[in-house]
């Protein structure tokens, strides 16, 4: 696993637009808020891929904004985004329901069982993101639940890696923490695995300092997966506390 440091200085790309619009944190060029660089990264790590029909998912939703932002980078992909939060996920089916390719469904990130149930249901994904809680143990549940749910080539990233400790749990996301707790053979599973901390003029996260990404890319299955899900819409019905 390596580590690695990208300064964007005052760079623009057509998806910090276009996060942007949709008001998401992800954006490099967001006014207000938490602005990370990811669009910058994403941008040149995709798109190559814009108009491949691509199976995406998001862990973590919120208003909608990063779900919305996909859509329209990759107009031919299928998303699907998941929450634990019923309030989340009841104002997707409402404010989504004019974009047929993006699907949201529940999930507990802290759940192994849950977890591996709904992404199994879901996958197999493409591109695989979590935006949830941020804690370093449901990072670690995550990443290895969801390596089997990537089809050959896949990536799975972690979002909102603190640069220095979480002042939540006193908990430092260093890459060796990682590797302690990560089996070598799921790293060697992908082609290029990294902690890459990002920077930008307009970066901004006070008080959470959380902004690297943990990017495992071009997954490499032990054995052939399954058959692509069927093409999602708008679920119609309401979600409540489980």
């Amino acid at each position: 696993m390596e580590f690695i440091k990208i300064n964007y200085f005052n760079r623009v790309t057509d998806l910090c637009v276009i996060a942007d619009k949709h008001d998401t944190d992800k954006s490099a060029i967001r006014q207000e808020g938490h602005s990370h660089p990811y669009s910058i990264f994403y941008y040149d790590l995709f798109k190559g891929r814009r108009k491949d029909k691509l199976k995406i998912g998001e862990i973590g939703i919120l208003d909608g904004g990063s779900l919305c932002m996909w859509n329209d980078f990759f107009p031919s992909a299928s998303i699907v985004g998941f929450d634990s939060n019923p309030r989340y996920l009841n104002k997707a089916l409402k404010t989504l329901s004019d974009r047929p390719q993006i699907e949201v469904d529940y999930i507990d990130i802290g759940k192994k069982d849950v977890l591996d149930e709904v992404l199994e249901k879901h996958g197999p994904f493409d591109i695989l993101i979590e935006d949830s809680t941020h804690l370093f143990d449901h990072q670690i549940l995550f990443i290895k639940t969801a390596v089997d749910k990537l089809k050959p080539g896949g990536t799975m990233i972690v979002e909102d890696i603190f640069i220095t400790m979480d002042h939540r749990t006193g908990m430092v996301h260093s890459i060796d923490e990682y590797m302690k707790r990560l089996d070598d053979k799921l790293i060697q599973r992908f082609e290029r695995c990294y902690l890459i901390h990002l920077d930008h003029s307009n970066r901004r996260s006070p008080g959470w300092d959380n902004d690297a990404l943990l990017v495992f890319d071009g997954y490499r299955p032990r054995a052939g997966l399954g058959e692509d899900a069927a093409a999602p819409g708008v679920r119609t019905s309401e979600f409540s506390d489980p």
